[in-house]
């Protein structure tokens, strides 16, 4: 089964449909220039592995170290469906005051099933292409208004989604 295609090619084609998914193209705020930078590499890979999706070994280290603080990557679990955090960026813990490494989604409070982050990834999961949403801030740190989220699907295989690429942007009042 081949993922779905963007309508268009490249990171502009893909920015022009994530921003347009409710028809206003206004609703979305900028991405920050992370969120650009995984995507921009994103559609890449995809577009040199024939549509594929990419895999994590697409995102190496060295090229993506100054950017990991504000990322996360899940583990995708099936039967039932959860996401296992693998990697949580010193930012985003930063923003938690929590480490949730290793810890399933459906045990982390406020982050289970039908919180707006676990269907976010699920939406991602079933749809195989990226997402970008606002959400709500309720967490400790005062300056912080809302979020974005850039959900991007990785898969081994090309195919099935197996692991979930989270870089998140914190707003705040200033921004």
């Amino acid at each position: 089964m081949a993922p779905p295609r963007i309508l268009g090619s490249g990171l502009e084609a893909v920015l022009k449909v994530l921003r347009a998914k409710d028809g206003t193209p206004e609703t979305l705020p900028p991405m920050s220039e992370h969120q650009q930078l995984f995507l921009k590499t994103w559609v890449e890979r995809s577009g040199e592995i024939d549509g594929a999706l990419p895999a994590r070994a697409d995102f190496p280290p060295n090229k993506f170290a100054r950017l990991m603080p504000m990322a996360a990557v899940l583990d995708v679990e099936r039967d039932p469906v959860d996401y296992t955090v693998r990697l949580l960026g010193t930012g985003i813990q930063d923003h938690a005051r929590y480490n949730y490494t290793d810890q399933r989604l459906s045990g982390i409070s406020g982050l289970g099933p039908g919180s707006p982050v676990f269907e976010q990834l699920t939406k991602v999961l079933k749809s195989r292409a990226p997402d970008y949403e606002v959400m709500s801030y309720s967490g400790p740190v005062i300056s912080v208004t809302a979020l974005t989220i850039l959900c991007l699907p990785l898969a081994a295989d090309g195919e099935t989604p197996d692991k979930m690429f989270q870089v998140v942007h914190y707003m705040t009042r200033q921004s």
